[in-house]
């Protein structure tokens, strides 16, 4: 019943956070962005000071009734410092290392001031999980925000806190912020067997041996180790290795000099549209552990043949944006609703 109650609070917040804070990618705390309220020991300081208060008045004792005002000048001098503690305080969107679906994504985020006192005793993370403490932000600082990834597209990194109870703890200022990240998430490979392409024809299009393919390899002779990458095959790890050094190695496998791979969309006819940029995605993996030049056709155009880890990310990253809307028409777009509702 209560984990019901915290997920409908969090999705009113939510709600209510998209209308008022947009997602943009460089954020300056103003006094629009940045909500203060007293947090359990300033409740509980309100609630003594008043009863020091209220009996000063009943017995009329001067001194407590002086010490009661300064305890409320206190108070109220805090509020000043505690919310002085994140104005001005600017947040920008700073690298994302792109991902598989499913893994987890780290963004950084970078802070910093233009003038004033440092920023200190700050605290970042995720609506209710995963929070920890900044170091004082002097000039600059990087922090690194975690999460869970889900489909493939554009990076979608979460709305998350920054709050702070500095100096005194009474209070708890904070801010809910939503960057604009650049990057992509890819979709997360199947490793098939490697189909031949059906829009080009030619010898450098001949498939492999069934139980080749199926582990997803190009060739059958052993060349050495290299270090394990996500994405990689599990099944290419070297267990026998890694259980003898702890060191996490992918078998790689030699292949014929000079071959070449189409992967088409079109040889996988029959296989929903996200399967197939999951086995694409595979392929685009394989081909580029081997050492192989392919190229990627896919029906909105195609990528030319080449090799290489740039080549590796320009591939994939057709495949994690396939059929999306480039970020500007979205933008666009949702400030056009926005419009019309509220001319409506």
């Amino acid at each position: 019943m209560i984990s019901k109650f915290n997920t409908f609070i969090e999705k009113r917040i939510t709600r209510f956070l998209e209308k008022r804070l947009k997602e943009i990618p460089v954020v300056t705390l103003t006094q629009r962005r940045i909500f203060i309220f007293p947090g359990r020991i300033g409740l509980f300081y309100i609630a003594m000071v008043s009863l020091m208060f209220v009996t000063a008045i009943n017995y009329q004792n001067n001194l407590l009734f002086a010490f009661s005002c300064i305890l409320v000048g206190l108070f109220v001098s805090s509020i000043a410092f505690t919310y002085g503690n994140l104005s001005g305080l600017r947040l920008a969107a700073g690298r994302f290392e792109s991902v598989f679906a499913g893994e987890k994504g780290t963004a950084e985020i970078k802070l910093s001031i233009e003038k004033g006192s440092p920023k200190e005793g700050l605290y970042l993370g995720l609506f209710r999980r995963e929070v920890f403490q900044l170091d004082a932000v002097r000039d600059e600082l990087s922090a690194k925000l975690s999460f869970e990834t889900e489909g493939r597209g554009y990076v979608n990194v979460p709305r998350f806190t920054l709050y702070s109870h500095y100096p005194l703890g009474l209070l708890r200022c904070w801010t809910w912020v939503k960057l604009d990240f650049d990057g992509a998430v890819y979709p997360k490979p199947i490793f098939r067997q490697f189909k031949k392409s059906t829009s080009v024809s030619g010898d450098e299009e001949d498939e492999f041996e069934s139980d080749v393919q199926v582990k997803g390899q190009w060739a059958d002779d052993f060349y050495g180790f290299k270090p394990y990458q996500a994405g990689h095959s599990l099944k290419h790890v070297a267990w026998r290795h890694f259980a003898k050094t702890s060191q996490l190695l992918t078998k790689e496998f030699s292949s014929a000099e000079g071959s070449s791979r189409w992967l088409d969309w079109d040889a996988l006819k029959g296989v929903a549209e996200e399967t197939r940029l999951q086995i694409l995605c595979g392929w685009v993996l394989t081909a580029h552990d081997s050492g192989d030049e392919f190229g990627l056709l896919l029906p909105d155009g195609q990528v030319d043949m080449g090799a290489g880890e740039q080549h590796k990310k320009q591939c994939l990253e057709r495949l994690a944006l396939y059929g999306l809307a480039t970020k500007e028409v979205v933008a666009e777009s949702a400030f056009d609703t926005s419009n019309l509702k509220s001319e409506g």
